[in-house]
């Protein structure tokens, strides 16, 4: 009877759950060591949506955002499902991926910066809802999601809700002013065009030296101050589609300055970072030392 009696309380209560879900349009599971949130929704767009993993009853005060690749027109935070999990369920650390609008016609950069503010004002939002308050931020993403990451980091720091900490970047582009995406072919014409939806305005592999400015604005590297966050910067020596001249860029400018940052080059890697066992392990290495030092940490 009391077995009868407990199983009915169980069901009711998980019947609840989903309705309440359901009136939220995202689905919520309580675990034992931490709450889901799958496709929260932080926007009107069908595009601005998160899943959210929150440990309980933590000290940590840091979030680990992950912004997807996809040359900002394609990608899903579903690919980070399982580095949410770990980084939630077995580190205990707030950990969060992101969907975000494409650029088109109708979003720009500057849109998607806006996209990532308003993604950690909601899960600033739910936390504080558990009587959680998240602080410290590490920003990471591979190739597009790493220029966001790192753009982001460095130009966004001061107005972001939860305050960027460190950023860890793979393979992202740093530099659009770079002369090597530029060389007149086949496929540098098609990323160039890339360049126009990310911006706004019209660039071309022949007009790109009249559009510095605007190139400039959308660069990482012309945001870095003494004041810009620790940052890990993993490159492949191979890459066709981000040089590896925006890593070794970026690492003389954050140098030029005093910055903290770490360059991991993969010898033998393209953009997939594929070939570079020893280069890969020793990334998560100083992903792991970077999220105790600086998410740990209490702000003044």
């Amino acid at each position: 009877m009391k077995n009868k009696l407990l199983f009915i309380i169980l069901t009711t209560l998980i019947l609840l759950s989903i309705i309440s879900c359901k009136n939220k349009n995202y689905i919520y599971t309580e675990y034992d060591n931490y709450y889901e949130y799958i496709d929260v929704s932080y926007g009107k767009h069908k595009r601005q949506i998160l899943d959210f993993y929150l440990p309980k009853n933590t000290s940590n005060k840091g979030v680990i955002l992950f912004i997807h690749g996809g040359s900002w027109v394609s990608g899903d935070k579903e690919g980070y499902r399982n580095d949410l999990k770990y980084w939630c369920e077995q580190k205990g650390y707030a950990s969060c991926a992101i969907n975000y609008r494409y650029i088109s016609g109708n979003a720009n950069y500057n849109d998607i910066l806006d996209d990532i503010t308003n993604s950690l004002s909601k899960i600033k939002e739910i936390a504080e809802e558990k009587g959680i308050t998240l602080e410290n931020l590490l920003l990471t993403g591979h190739s597009a999601g790493a220029h966001l990451s790192l753009l982001y980091a460095y130009k966004n720091k001061d107005s972001s809700p939860i305050t960027p900490q460190c950023v860890v970047s793979y393979c992202g582009p740093t530099d659009l002013t770079d002369e090597n995406f530029y060389i007149d072919n086949e496929f540098n014409v098609k990323l160039v065009y890339l360049f126009s939806n990310l911006t706004g305005k019209t660039i071309t592999v022949k007009n790109h030296t009249k559009k510095k400015n605007i190139l400039s604005a959308a660069s990482p590297i012309n945001y870095v101050t003494k004041d810009s966050v620790p940052t890990i910067i993993c490159h492949g020596t191979l890459d066709d589609i981000v040089p590896y001249t925006n890593a070794t860029r970026l690492q003389a400018k954050l140098n030029e300055y005093n910055v903290k940052n770490i360059l991991i080059t993969f010898q033998n890697s393209g953009h997939g970072l594929e070939n570079d066992p020893d280069a890969s392990n020793y990334a998560s290495v100083l992903m792991h030392e970077f999220v105790e030092l600086y998410l740990k940490k209490i702000r003044n």
